[in-house]
């Protein structure tokens, strides 16, 4: 769905979440993470609840019908967060698009969806209040998005332009004329080299293609992504050869080694080396719970995991890992957060989808636990 970045319309509402002695409760702890007032820790899992059942539950098929969309479409146009302390009792949600109306009907279908689940959460995460704090449409300039949109258009132009110029080349070249008494030595040098003209133009119009899908896929292309947009360091980017990774064709390897620089390492030397690393950011003499946080799939994560935890506790260093997989989702993943030191984001060149990568770094930048860096598989 195309939305103006000079227009955006925005509906946004503010709630916060009230259990029994929660006015009673120390704030202060709360804030820096360390609480033990249940009321609190109540609160804080009654909005992690609800961050995660209007992000992922709530089904928008009748406004995207009526707009003439993909209900994808319209959920990505929802946007909730809370505020940056761990346990918080405050949640914000978003509703933006090209049109207020839209924007407002978004945000009145999801305010209906509370109430009518609010009975259901009870049940299951105890007595509590759910109070609208504010409500407000405005129409706002949204940098970021103009920032994306006009790199976007950068490349497409650049390529379309290539695509041209390669066409044109393609156009100009002759076609060959049937030779009349020519020797089979002029025939045969005459064959090679438009052999070769038309390999080339053939190879570089297959290049283009693939180039143009790889940008529109939002695939993260290189190792230093989201390090240089959010001033993260890299704990590590495992080698192409590396134990755990898909077999790929050599010239995915060979761009592999060019692009992003993996030292050439067993996996398990490699893993001694991240250990090592993270280890050298903690607090020495401590033990440290580490999570990787990661929207991978499969158990790759998982098995980084235990090997992470084996080969540390084999080293005597007091350092364990945990998976936590589809953060943005899980709200089990969430809670798994309260009892981690620091965390690591752990994604895949050229399968990881840069957005969503980028929504669990936001994510865990404002719960305010430590980034120690990101590893790449």
């Amino acid at each position: 769905m195309q939305i103006d970045p000079h227009n955006e319309c925005v509906s946004t509402i503010s709630m916060v979440v009230k259990t029994p002695g929660l006015e009673e409760a120390d704030t202060s702890a709360a804030q820096a993470g360390q609480t033990q007032s249940p009321a609190i820790v109540n609160a804080s899992n009654v909005v992690h609840a609800y961050t995660d059942f209007i992000s992922s539950n709530i089904s928008f098929d009748k406004i995207a019908a009526e707009a003439g969309v993909t209900e994808q479409s319209v959920r990505e146009l929802v946007l909730v967060t809370t505020d940056q302390y761990h346990f918080s009792s405050v949640f914000k949600v978003q509703a933006r698009s090209m049109d207020m109306d839209l924007s407002k009907k978004i945000m009145d279908h999801i305010l209906e969806e509370i109430d009518q689940n609010r009975d259901a959460f009870k049940s299951t995460l105890g007595e509590y209040d759910l109070e609208l704090v504010s409500r407000s449409e405005e129409t706002a300039v949204d940098t970021a998005l103009l920032q994306q949109q006009t790199e976007l258009q950068n490349s497409i132009a650049t390529l379309q332009k290539n695509l041209q110029t390669s066409q044109t080349s393609l156009k100009e070249l002759i076609k060959p004329t049937e030779a009349t008494g020519a020797s089979m030595k002029t025939i045969l040098k005459n064959g090679i080299k438009y052999g070769i003209v038309g390999m080339a133009g053939g190879i570089f119009l297959m290049v283009l293609f693939w180039a143009v899908r790889i940008l529109l896929s939002g695939k993260i292309l290189t190792d230093d992504e989201i390090n240089v947009g959010y001033g993260l360091r890299n704990l590590m980017t495992f080698s192409a050869g590396a134990a755990g990774r898909r077999k790929r064709f050599p010239v995915d390897r060979l761009v592999d080694k060019i692009v992003s620089g993996a030292p050439n390492m067993p996996f398990v030397s490699a893993c001694d080396v991240l250990i090592a690393r993270v280890e050298a950011l903690t607090d020495p003499g401590e033990s440290c719970h580490v999570i990787l946080v990661s929207s991978l799939g499969g158990n790759r994560i998982d098995n980084l995991a235990r090997t992470l935890s084996s080969r540390a506790q084999e080293a005597g260093i007091n350092v364990t890992f945990e998976a936590s997989k589809d953060l943005e989702k899980n709200a089990s993943a969430i809670r798994a957060l309260r009892n981690a030191n620091a965390c690591v984001v752990v994604e895949r060149v050229g399968e990881s989808v840069y957005r969503t990568a980028a929504e669990e770094v936001e994510l865990l930048l404002a719960s305010g636990k430590e980034i120690l860096g990101t590893v790449y598989l």
